[in-house]
């Protein structure tokens, strides 16, 4: 196998890594609830927002953090909906047909009541989230993270999904310098009582998968310097540096 150089950093099991060929180096026996996990700071493409400070030419992205998960398909996870593939349709330019919101509203809930093939999503809103791993008993929501696409058996029983989170919660939690930095990915049930904010025993979830302590620091370290830098935006815009 071939690898080029890519933003992603990987975690994988020796087993998985055996059975791909993955690099030596990708390889942690911590990795648990998981056979494979990349992440990577993903840059919005679609949608460009310029104009600060009035000026046409200072434009600014958005930034998400992006989890890539591969897990066997015999794990139980609270599914919403049991289904083969999650693709929601992203169509950017649908909001230049219309600037209508109550038209776009209108749209969106009927594709609710009647999804299309793959827009049905596989977990609920807001169901699985970042973890702040403390003592290991309780958990800190660090984030919430969106599932943006599942697909059943993309390997020989092993399923793939992908999560985005917002940028700068670990810098904004002030746990980057933690020695034994302790983050998971955890899942709750489909009917989930318990407040988001408050902490939570690993028993509360329905699947965890835990990041071993050298993938979550270089986590850290990504998420730390990948939100936007305000200050440099602001000094643009104001037109004290040129781009």
């Amino acid at each position: 196998m071939r690898y080029t150089k890519d933003p992603w950093i990987w975690v994988v099991t020796p087993e998985f890594a055996a059975k791909y060929c993955m690099p030596e180096a990708f390889i942690d026996p911590d990795l648990k609830g998981a056979e494979a996990v990349a992440v990577k700071i993903r840059e919005e493409q679609d949608e460009e927002i310029c104009g600060w400070g009035d000026r046409v030419e200072v434009c600014n992205k958005a930034r998400s953090l992006r989890f890539e998960i591969y897990i066997k398909g015999e794990v139980k996870l609270p599914k919403e909906n049991d289904l083969p593939y999650y693709m929601p349709a992203i169509l950017p330019s649908v909001f230049l047909i219309s600037n209508n919101m109550f038209d776009q509203e209108k749209v969106r809930k009927k594709n609710q009541q009647n999804p299309k093939p793959g827009v049905k999503p596989i977990f609920k809103a807001s169901q699985v989230g970042l973890y702040l791993l403390s003592e290991d008993k309780t958990t800190i929501q660090l984030s919430e993270i969106y599932n943006e696409s599942f697909f059943k058996d993309i390997f020989y029983g092993i399923d793939f999904m992908s999560f985005d989170s917002i940028t700068g919660v670990v810098k904004k939690s002030k746990i980057s310098d933690q020695t034994n930095l302790g983050l998971v990915i955890a899942f709750r049930p489909v009917n989930d009582k318990i407040p988001y904010a408050q902490q939570r025993k690993l028993g509360d979830f329905e699947h965890v998968v835990y990041l071993p302590n050298q993938f979550a620091r270089k986590v850290s370290e990504l998420d730390s310097h990948a939100g936007d830098d305000i200050q440099e935006l602001a000094k643009r815009a104001l037109g004290l540096r040129k781009n």
